[in-house]
């Protein structure tokens, strides 16, 4: 840990680093925070400010535990190097003064005192730039949206507003402690109309419905981005919380599970007049956006099962919407902390799982903590999530994942590599193709996409999908529910 980033030793795979980076991060900041009872405060305080606000998320693309790390930890260490003492009140104070007007679309949060000479090429998919410390990802706000970033730094300017003002206190900027009831309720009235996405489950498999549950929460940062690139005189803003009706609060322990995450509309106050005298247009933009974003989620057959699992959007006024409250079990304590320093691109994990590409660690300590955190799940449940579990046939071996096609149909001399293309599935756009020889591998390109995005390999010359991850079709190697093409055995 104390070598160099450039030592050789860290001339390792990309997938490699990235499983490292946390480790090596975390090393650096202990060692050059200057006073590490302070910082905590500050972060903690934070962190309770942003989730009072509506604005604490990183699977709805706004703020996580390693964002706030990484926007206060330049403001740590820059009052450090002030002779006078400095109290946590002057940590906060600069931090909300700082980041209240701070240019978000063309800056970028780093840690001056790490990356001296860092040279980062910021894309136009980067409207957040908050920069860690190690290699290979550096970008940690991958997942934000231009409306998510609009509203955080909405939420900045308020509160450095009010701390500007004569007898401001603590408590007023952060509301009430431990809720989100203040924050909430602003929400639930200010805005005349909301998008609104329903959800039900039925069945009997909690931990997938909760899979479900977390994979249409990180879809909804795509229904912001089109909203963005379609109805730019519409200004979205999401609450990353579930709502259920209060008149079902007192049922929703019963088989079917029912809840719905709202997003506010309102008009861009750069061009919302000129939109206002159009709103019919819009209307119908919104509506088609809407059916497209229904169309996606349920021809995922991954995730949603139509005989297990429902879901819907439409728009609504603040009428529908009287009865909304906040569902009690979202987070239990097991989710909230790893949601505290998770990375964007939260459906990796999962689809990353699938590859199999590594071995898991199987260590007593590991299961110890793996069946202490089921068990503070299982005491702190409040609903059945019911999706039904998709069991691998035995007769099934271990199926190849996409990084091993990749480098065969890359590498093979018996393949040709420029009559092959990857389909793969965008964040923003849903499935599209691209060709194998523009395919990059590097997490520094800017046109970089996560391996465990690719849905299928097929042969220009005949249209024939020689790998598929959702059927498993492995005409390369063999390894899946069909033999390989004799060409290439």
């Amino acid at each position: 840990m104390n070598l160099p980033s450039d030592h050789p030793e860290f001339a390792l795979p990309v997938q490699t680093l990235a499983k490292l980076k946390p480790a090596r991060d975390l090393y650096y900041l202990l060692r050059s925070i200057p006073d590490l009872a302070k910082f905590r405060v500050a972060f903690l305080f934070i962190k309770a400010w942003a989730s009072s606000r509506g604005i604490y998320g990183a699977r709805f693309g706004l703020l996580s535990g390693i964002h706030i790390t990484v926007l206060l930890v330049p403001i740590c260490k820059q009052l450090a190097t002030n002779p006078t003492a400095v109290s946590t009140t002057d940590i906060l104070t600069t931090f909300f003064s700082h980041y209240a007007d701070f240019e978000w679309e063309t800056h970028v949060v780093l840690d001056p005192f790490y990356h001296k000479e860092l040279r980062y090429h910021r894309t136009s998919r980067e409207p957040f730039c908050l920069l860690g410390w190690h290699a290979p990802a550096l970008n940690t706000a991958m997942a934000a949206s231009t409306s998510t970033v609009k509203s955080i730094a909405a939420k900045f300017s308020k509160a450095n507003s009010l701390l500007s003002q004569p007898g401001a206190t603590w408590g007023a900027i952060i509301g009430p402690v431990g809720t989100a009831a203040s924050g909430v309720r602003d929400f639930l009235q200010n805005f005349k109309n909301y998008l609104r996405i329903d959800a039900r489950f039925w069945g009997s498999s909690p931990s997938n419905g909760r899979k479900f549950l977390s994979w249409l929460e990180s879809r909804c940062v795509a229904v912001l981005a089109d909203m963005t690139r379609k109805a730019p005189s519409l200004l979205p803003r999401l609450w990353p919380g579930r709502f259920i009706d209060r008149s079902n609060t007192d049922t929703v322990t019963g088989s079917e599970y029912q809840c719905f995450y709202l997003i506010g509309l309102a008009w861009n106050s750069e061009d919302g007049d000129r939109a206002k005298d159009d709103a019919k247009a819009t209307k119908l933009v919104i509506d088609g956006l809407l059916n497209d974003f229904e169309n996606r989620i349920r021809s995922d057959a991954k995730y949603y099962d139509a005989d297990s699992c429902w879901m819907a959007a439409s728009v609504v006024n603040t009428s529908d919407i009287a009865s909304a409250v906040l569902d009690p079990g979202y987070l239990d304590d097991a989710d909230a902390a790893f949601d505290d320093f998770e990375e964007d691109d939260v459906d990796s994990s999962s689809d990353e799982a699938d590859e199999d590409e590594e071995p898991a660690l199987d260590s007593s300590d590991d299961k110890a903590g793996s069946s202490h955190a089921k068990s503070r799940r299982a005491a702190t449940r409040h609903v059945k999530l019911n999706v039904p579990t998709s069991v691998k046939p035995e007769d099934m071996g271990r199926f190849r994942p996409a990084s091993n096609v990749l480098n065969r149909l890359r590498w093979d001399r018996a393949l040709d590599a420029d009559d092959f293309i990857v389909g793969f599935e965008d964040r923003f756009a849903g499935p599209q193709e691209k060709a194998l020889a523009q395919w990059k591998t590097e997490q520094t390109d800017e046109e970089f996409i996560p391996q465990h995005r690719i849905l299928y390999f097929k042969r220009r010359s005949d249209d024939r999908v020689v790998w598929e991850r959702k059927t498993r079709i492995d005409r390369i190697f063999g390894s899946g529910v069909v033999a390989a093409d004799g060409a290439v055995e």
